[in-house]
């Protein structure tokens, strides 16, 4: 018998970019904007979206790959845009872990017991729901 399984929450995280790659401020034409980074009038972030999903007593958070590097002054429109293209990809993967599609909406509820795990474990989750939704179609 498939362990029960659903999506507790689906959210679009902006989160702060560490990291980034200023390299092309300091190519020529780009001084003006170089000046701001250095003044912290901007900075970048990283989009991503997360959902938690409750497999039997377990709860597991699943990320879209994300993008980084991105200016946080940018054009709302343009930060939306990627908040979409976020949760688009982070739909396939749970359509692909057999989550049915209604449940694939944002949304947000309180998950009682989260365990975070390293993405390695990911790919064994992902090779278990792939193997459960084999096993459904063989019966």
């Amino acid at each position: 018998m498939p362990t029960a399984k659903r999506i507790q929450s689906i959210t679009v995280k902006r989160v702060d970019d560490e990291f980034p790659d200023t390299s092309y401020l300091t190519q020529e034409g780009f001084e003006d904007r170089y000046a701001q980074y250095q003044n912290d009038l901007f900075g970048f972030i990283g989009i991503r979206a997360e959902a938690k999903i409750v497999i039997g007593d377990t709860c597991q958070t699943i990320k879209s790959m994300g993008l980084s590097g991105i200016e946080s002054d940018s054009d709302e429109d343009y930060l939306k845009e990627i908040e979409q293209e976020e949760l688009a990809s982070l739909r396939s993967i749970l359509y692909e872990m057999v989550f049915p599609n209604e449940q694939l909406q944002p949304q947000s509820r309180g998950c009682k017991m989260c365990l975070f795990f390293a993405p390695a474990l990911l790919s064994i989750a992902l090779i278990l729901a792939l193997s459960i939704k084999a096993a459904i179609k063989g019966n």
